[in-house]
């Protein structure tokens, strides 16, 4: 953010945000790192097509690419089938 811009920290939007996304939030999917403090409570997602997947033993900068083998697919499927694309470019 640019330094000009005024931030403040709203202690009452976290809680909001986790309702939101355990209550109303459908086809969610985090990808949080093992080792990220941001983390410490992560996102519960209710049941209607979500997920949150880890990346062992890595930061807060993780990709969907750095997951696990079963669990990169699973993601990627999910990420198509969201996106209307159930198959890759090439295989059109």
């Amino acid at each position: 953010m640019p330094r000009d811009i005024p931030m403040g920290f709203d202690d009452e939007a976290m809680p909001d945000i986790d309702h939101w996304v355990r209550g109303r939030g459908d086809r969610l999917l985090f990808v949080n790192g093992g080792q990220d403090p941001s983390v410490a409570e992560p996102f519960r997602p209710g049941a209607r097509d979500s997920r949150v997947l880890w990346v062992p033993n890595a930061n807060h900068h993780v990709t969907v690419g750095d997951l696990p083998d079963a669990d990169r697919s699973d993601a990627v499927a999910m990420i198509r089938r969201r996106a209307g694309g159930g198959r890759r470019r090439a295989e059109r």
